[in-house]
């Protein structure tokens, strides 16, 4: 990845990484755990689906990263307060 690229990453990455910042404010251990495990998810998704499979372009890194745990709301089980804790931040099933 050539600086220009790295750049446009990390400015994609932004979005994950207040998500991140907020889940570590979460006070129940259970609930954070939680939705730190869907927002790794999500980013690890984004990772692969563009660096390691190259099967999307680097600009739709933050839509994969929604779309992966959105994906996991409808699929899985999650608790009700980590799926509510996701809606007020933009990511729904």
């Amino acid at each position: 990845m050539n600086e220009a690229q790295n750049a446009q990453y990390q400015e994609l990455r932004a979005r994950a990484d207040k998500l991140f910042r907020a889940a570590d404010s979460i006070k129940s251990n259970t609930l954070r755990i939680e939705v730190r495990n869907l927002l790794c998810g999500g980013a690890e998704n984004a990772d692969d689906t563009i660096f390691v499979e190259k099967a999307a372009p680097l600009e739709d890194w933050d839509w994969i990263f929604a779309g992966s745990i959105a994906s996991t709301l409808c699929c899985n089980q999650v608790s009700k307060q980590a799926a509510q804790w996701l809606a007020r931040r933009g990511i729904k099933a």
